[in-house]
């Protein structure tokens, strides 16, 4: 139940990394972030989750092992708005999207910690 309530709270952050694993971009249908415990000091080894990415024309759809159901027109597995590299982080609570009186509003969306997370991979 903890991680059906986490997964509610996950967002995409950039990355540096944006390695395509040598697939031609017009065969990329899926990827797969495996999601781990966010520990301190950045090394997690505590597997707690994965979402799948499947895209069907300019649709990507996610789903995983736990309640997740999205659905998207805009980003992508190819090109300009691909979100392979990237990193799905989940925390603690619900971005207020810098519309809350907290001081962290305008920064980090008064999201919380970070408790999970994991980075979107060519399958």
């Amino acid at each position: 139940m903890f991680l059906e309530i986490l997964l509610l709270f996950a967002v995409i952050h950039s990355s540096t990394n944006c390695q395509g694993g040598g697939r031609p971009p017009s065969q990329v249908t899926r990827a797969r972030a495996i999601i781990f415990r966010a520990v301190p000091g950045g090394n997690p080894t505590m597997r707690i989750g994965s979402i799948t990415f499947r895209q069907s024309g300019r649709t990507v759809t996610a789903s995983g092992d736990t309640v997740i159901d999205i659905t998207d027109n805009v980003i992508s597995l190819t090109g300009p708005q691909s979100i392979v590299g990237r990193a799905i982080v989940i925390h603690a609570d619900p971005d207020d999207l810098n519309r809350g009186n907290a001081p962290t509003s305008n920064t980090t969306g008064n999201s919380g910690a970070r408790v999970a997370c994991g980075v979107i991979r060519l399958i």
